[in-house]
């Protein structure tokens, strides 16, 4: 996220944010990185885990609940499938659910 778009305040306030990544493990939104692409059902190769999900496991659940016992969940069910399972019953988890309206006057419909 480029810091210059933002207002002090504004910049100080998404040091909350944390975003996963199959990849890089957990970012916070000033972290660099090299693009890429990694599914998270993706095979790996080699010893050890054959998922990404066993290889992270409880680990981003367990971090994020160490920083808040609440997590806006933005996540596609791809990454969130990695949170989900582990989370305890103390911290609540709020899925957002993206939507686009269609042609409102002929078909009142939403399509996501």
């Amino acid at each position: 996220m480029p810091p210059g778009v933002f207002q002090h305040e504004e910049l100080a306030y998404l040091q909350h944010l944390r975003i996963l990544s199959g990849f890089y493990d957990m970012l916070r939104p000033l972290d660099g990185i090299t693009p890429y692409r990694l599914e998270m059902q993706g095979k790996l190769q080699g010893p050890g885990s054959k998922s990404l999900y066993k290889f992270w496991g409880s680990k981003l659940a367990d971090q994020l609940q160490a920083e808040s016992n609440c997590i806006l969940n933005l996540a596609s069910k791809e990454y969130s499938k990695n949170i989900l399972p582990f989370l305890s019953e103390e911290t609540r988890f709020i899925t957002c659910v993206f939507g686009q309206m269609v042609d409102i006057k002929r078909h009142s419909s939403f399509r996501f």
